[in-house]
């Protein structure tokens, strides 16, 4: 509700100052397709363009080709560079943005982005033209309490409380049908408001059961055992189920809690095992998600949480006296195991032992409800198990993990028509087991391959290159994805291409990867540095300065091109040349802060680069050019 009164507030501003002002927003959800990394910055993106028009000359170069333009849009790192490019544009303006629900995101979604504000905001202290403001409504992000914070309820206590006190009084209207209610209202009001917490969610679970009440003495007795805090409320929830229900309720509330996005009741169907009864699947957890009592909710034939506090509440780590939380607590690495185990045994049983298949295609999601679920994600749940309980699940005799195996094959194309990976990868038709677990960060199964040898290692054994390129090596492909432990075991065990591994981690921002790419001999450190400069990485290029590498003249025109006017002056005090060039190469790109930080710093070359900048129709790089003495 805030998130849309502030955009609406927002809106009536922006519309009266168009042409100097405009808003961009953003709602996640828990539905992946509105909670990644990718999806809010397509959103922002495109919302600048669509009202900015004129900006798309900034980023045509991200878009020159059609496997740029598709590199580009399944890339959030590239995204982030499209989205501060438009925000960097003298031409903008002030920009308003509301981005609610960041704590909704996948924990990289979340973390990528959170970084990437840190940095921005810390980077654009200076005065600009452009002005960017960002509200996050959202749950508490590391990185981003640096800023300024409002927490609602512990600073606006009084706001709150008058609210759920509105609130009680028009949520108790329901019990007025109970004769002699009025008598005891103003008692009612009381202990709800003073046993609520500041939690409207309290309040609406006890207004539920006492509607089901029937006299006063009932609604009385009812509220005196009803406990204070949501977590007491969901342990009484629970302690209401039968015990012969639990171990199933215990399957979906696991599923519930870790999937990565919420699941189907027909996907739920396939994935818990469910006594045998006359009723159909679907039907048959829509009743015991009803057994839950007011935990889950079905929205559209989705099931979730009702409230991040049940996550809170069944992921409890610490010892707790509980007993009914003992019962129903989710130890997430084990679950992730149970849900990847749950997905492998499916995809090995499935058409996929057979060919490659549509998992979106309507007919297949009718056979195998549970098999676009299995084969997006059970990388990402394998990824994060931990040694306990994954003997059976990283068994390297299962069908999928076998040398040659066929349905890892028809997996992995059935996977990428649906899922971008990394561009070298994705024109390969079955690439090497040890590649995928390296790509997607399966550390347990990487070791145990390596610890048994399991790489039928002839030469060159843990370093092969997938279709013979040195960029694809199982090393290169953890450093793309930042897997730090397992470029560190893969290091252990006798990995080399250092080098190209620790361009691909400074392109991608790595600063763990490649500080101990560099503490294991890793060379290539000038082609690192022009990657990390053009890509924004303040902290790696400081760090491979430090480390020797010396090419700072290119990494100053690919920072100058990019518009990164404090890897550029960052470069500029570690004393590179080529200011000239550089200027060309900013003005080509109408990045004006850059080319006047560099004219600043003596670059000359100033009547080709307002050639340039004229040229591309960069009128205000043109004029802060034709101005400057």
């Amino acid at each position: 509700m805030l998130s849309i009164f502030l955009t609406e507030e927002l809106e009536r501003r922006t519309q009266e100052n168009k042409s100097t002002e405009l808003l961009l927003f953003f709602f996640c959800t828990p539905d992946e397709k509105h909670s990644s990394a990718v999806a809010i910055l397509r959103g922002l993106v495109y919302q600048l363009i669509r009202q900015r028009p004129n900006l798309i000359d900034h980023i045509l170069s991200d878009f020159e080709s059609a496997a740029k333009t598709q590199e580009t849009l399944k890339s959030p790192d590239a995204l982030w560079m499209v989205l501060k490019k438009l925000l960097q544009a003298p031409e903008l303006g002030t920009v308003f943005c509301v981005l609610d629900g960041l704590d909704e995101c996948d924990e990289d979604s979340s973390s990528l982005l959170a970084e990437n504000f840190y940095e921005y905001f810390l980077e654009s202290s200076k005065p600009s033209r452009v002005q960017f403001k960002l509200t996050i409504v959202s749950r508490n992000i590391d990185r981003l309490d640096v800023f300024p914070q409002v927490k609602l309820d512990p600073d606006n206590n009084e706001y709150v409380n008058s609210d759920i006190q509105n609130f009680i009084a028009n949520s108790v209207k329901r019990l007025e049908r109970i004769p002699g209610f009025n008598d005891y209202r103003e008692s009612i009001e009381t202990t709800l408001l003073d046993r609520a917490q500041g939690t409207f969610l309290w309040v609406g679970f006890v207004i539920t059961e006492l509607s089901s009440k029937r006299t006063c003495i009932q609604i009385m007795e009812t509220l005196e055992r009803i406990p204070q805090g949501l977590h007491a409320i969901y342990s009484r929830m629970l302690a209401q189920i039968e015990a012969s229900r639990r171990s199933v309720i215990f399957d979906i509330l696991q599923w519930v809690i870790v999937a990565v996005r919420p699941l189907t009741l027909s996907e739920l169907g396939e994935a818990i095992h469910l006594p045998t009864t006359r009723i159909s699947k679907d039907q048959a957890i829509l009743d015991y998600i009803t057994l839950c009592g007011h935990i889950l909710t079905v929205h559209d034939e989705h099931v979730s949480l009702v409230h991040q506090s049940a996550r809170d509440y069944l992921l409890q780590s610490e010892d707790n006296s509980d007993p009914m939380l003992k019962e129903f607590q989710i130890n997430a690495e084990h679950a992730h195991a149970t849900i990847a185990e749950v997905c492998l045994d499916y995809i090995e049983k499935s058409d996929l032992r057979n060919t490659p298949l549509d998992i979106k295609d309507a007919s297949v999601i009718q056979k195998f409800p549970l098999l676009t679920y299995a084969t997006m994600h059970w990388p990402e749940h394998a990824s994060w198990c931990s040694d306990t309980d994954n003997k059976n699940l990283f068994r390297l005799s299962r069908p999928i993990f076998q040398e040659t195996s066929s349905v890892r094959q028809h997996w992995w194309q059935s996977y990428q028509k649906w899922n971008y990976t990394h561009y070298f990868m994705e024109a390969l038709h079955d690439p090497l087991l040890l590649h995928m677990v390296s790509y997607f960060g399966i550390y347990v199964l990487a070791r145990e391959m390596l610890m048994t040898n399991t790489l039928l290692l002839t030469p060159p054994g843990v370093n092969r290159m997938l279709g013979g390129d040195i960029r694809n090596t199982s090393l290169s492909l953890a450093a793309i994805k930042g897997h730090t432990d397992i470029v560190q075991l893969l290091l252990a065990n006798g990995a080399d291409k250092k080098d190209e591994a620790l361009k691909e981690a400074a392109d991608n921002g790595h600063t763990d990867i490649v500080q101990l790419l560099l503490g294991n001999g890793a060379g290539g450190k000038d082609k690192a540095l022009k990657w990390a400069a053009s890509g924004g990485h303040t902290d790696i290029v400081q760090l491979l300065l430090a480390n020797g590498a010396d090419e700072k003249d290119e990494a100053l025109k690919e920072a100058a091109f990019e518009g990164q006017t404090a890897i550029v002056q960052l470069l500029l005090a570690n004393g590179a040349g080529g200011k000239d060039e550089a200027l060309l190469w900013a003005a080509s790109q109408g990045h004006m802060a850059t080319v006047q930080l560099l004219l600043a710093n003596g670059a000359g070359g100033k009547d080709e680069a307002l050639k340039e900048a004229a040229v591309r129709g960069h009128s205000p790089t043109v004029q802060l050019l034709m101005n400057w003495n």
